[in-house]
């Protein structure tokens, strides 16, 4: 199946389905330059709100590309924009920090690009000594279960969870922007360059049987913060949750 260049593709497709945009990105791998066979191109689309009264996000086929598509109007933006740095994990801003400006660059445009490199270059706040211990509670919980797990499959659910919180947590301890799936890969890689080959043999070993290597890991960027953690730990509920539902 032949393809067109994306770019041009995604500039078509703005003109043809938003025409009163007023500005869109293309992000994701083929901006990066890391794109695959099945790679699609990631488009942010921004619109006034009486243009768009509801946000949305959809794929499609466009021109034999898989694109995945992200409009926003003012308002989800906003939205969306603070629940990025809220978690940690800057879906949003980094396509837009990163994003390629259509039709053409714009006042608009440049600005909120310039907020998102700013935002991205400060980090993410500073976790709570609360949040730490909670963190820390969980992951004890895990290695807990990865070294003496009942079954094979059990093992595997196990070092699912670790691979996605362990590094979550050394991220955001560390004030390093976090991210989820494959962009916490890249995330661990872009923060700390050397220990994302370690981090990467460490789970392989580990889904091979061998958790030793693993284990030591995981104790390691624990140590900063206190190793592991679970007995005396007390997580309050939230002062809702001991009203009476009404």
């Amino acid at each position: 199946m032949s393809k067109t260049d994306y770019l041009i593709t995604a500039k078509e497709l703005l003109a043809e389905k938003f025409p009163a945009a007023k500005s869109a990105l293309i992000a994701g791998s083929v901006v990066r330059g890391e794109q695959t066979a099945t790679s699609d191109i990631d488009i942010v689309v921004i619109c006034d709100v009486k243009d768009l009264p509801k946000a949305y996000r959809g794929s499609l086929i466009y021109r034999d590309w898989p694109v995945e598509l992200f409009v926003q109007n003012d308002y989800s933006l906003a939205f969306f924009w603070q629940q990025d740095i809220a978690c940690g994990m800057p879906v949003l801003i980094h396509m837009i920090a990163e994003g390629i400006i259509i039709p053409e660059e714009n006042e608009f445009a440049r600005s909120l690009q310039n907020s998102a490199r700013s935002v991205l270059a400060a980090g993410p706040a500073e976790l709570s000594a609360e949040d730490i211990n909670n963190r820390r509670y969980a992951l004890t919980d895990l290695l807990d279960d990865m070294e003496s797990p009942k079954n094979t499959a059990e093992l595997y659910g196990t070092l699912s969870a670790l691979y996605q919180k362990l590094g979550d947590f050394y991220l955001r301890a560390n004030r390093r922007w976090s991210g989820s799936a494959k962009s916490l890969t890249r995330a661990i890689k872009k923060a700390f360059p050397d220990l994302a080959d370690n981090y990467e043999t460490a789970f392989k070993s580990a889904f091979c049987g061998n958790t030793l290597p693993l284990r030591e890991l995981a104790d390691e960027l624990l140590k900063p913060f206190g190793g592991r953690y679970w007995a005396g730990l007390n997580s309050y509920a939230p002062d809702e949750a001991n009203r009476p539902i009404k």
